[in-house]
């Protein structure tokens, strides 16, 4: 016995409705996060269409975020979005950590590299330190990153973050190590899709939507200190712009951790 039928004359297509149907579940939490929807055949059967119909509603949904496809393992409800606040103070794993997830820093490379453009923007004479790393929350890949840095200005970071756990704050181990206080000085957002290694590192097929960013941070004395490049999961980010931020700021200031707080009393979540 069918749950529920489909409207073979109402001219709207067989797909569409049936992704419908499927999405209008997941938001009553009837497939819930990390279980496998049913297959290509479940659907088919219960629905009395034809498995290529079933496809084209997955795809769609897929092509939309709302369900992700793990080659080898199913279709599943895509991960939840975590909200990405643009503050003042950027601090990656406090913020994503205060919402109740769980964070994690594998390190993939780290090398001297010059880049003219970077090293105008840090004022650096000499070559650069490049890490590059991807970041994690709640087990699932986040972010691509690579961070630049002036190898004069800190001195043996790579001993202090990340821990070998992938555990840590780079903003504390510079407030720790270094007596520097992160700040965001610019962020530039554009969207674009996942190339082969992108989409290895953040286990997405390739041409998956990417939001990637880039900007720099600087000391509590406004000195140029990291230049920072991402490609985060367009699943997994959704971005608050706030244009006034002095209050968070102010927040900051008083919080040893280097958290800072929205009027409401919720946690700012940055990309650091």
């Amino acid at each position: 016995m069918r749950s529920t039928h489909l409207n073979r004359h109402n001219g709207t297509a067989l797909y569409r409705q049936l992704s419908e149907i499927i999405e209008a579940r997941l938001q009553a939490g009837e497939y819930p996060p990390g279980r496998r929807l049913p297959s290509l055949l479940e659907f088919a059967d219960e629905f009395g269409v034809n498995r290529l119909t079933v496809r084209q509603a997955l795809d769609e949904l897929a092509r939309r975020g709302v369900i992700e496809v793990k080659q080898g393992n199913g279709t599943f409800p895509a991960a939840t979005k975590v909200r990405f606040d643009l503050g003042t103070v950027p601090s990656f794993t406090h913020n994503i950590s205060a919402h109740g997830a769980i964070t994690e820093t594998r390190l993939l490379d780290v090398r001297t590299v010059t880049d003219k453009r970077i090293q105008t923007e840090l004022g650096a004479a000499e070559r650069l330190v490049c890490y590059e790393l991807v970041r994690y929350v709640d087990g699932v890949p986040w972010s691509l990153t690579t961070i630049w840095m002036d190898r004069s200005r800190l001195p043996r970071l790579k001993t202090h973050w990340p821990s070998a756990e992938g555990t840590g704050s780079l903003f504390d181990a510079l407030r720790d190590h270094y007596d520097i206080e992160l700040r965001r000085a610019y962020r530039t957002y554009w969207s674009e899709l996942a190339e082969p290694r992108d989409a290895d590192h953040l286990d997405v097929a390739v041409g998956y939507p990417i939001l990637a960013s880039e900007g720099l941070d600087t000391t509590q004395h406004g000195e140029p200190i990291l230049f920072t490049a991402s490609k985060g999961r367009g699943d997994r980010i959704k971005v608050t712009f706030r244009y006034n931020d002095t209050h968070a700021h102010e927040a900051a200031e008083d919080q040893p951790s280097g958290r800072s707080h929205d009027r409401d009393g919720s946690q700012n979540t940055t990309g650091q």
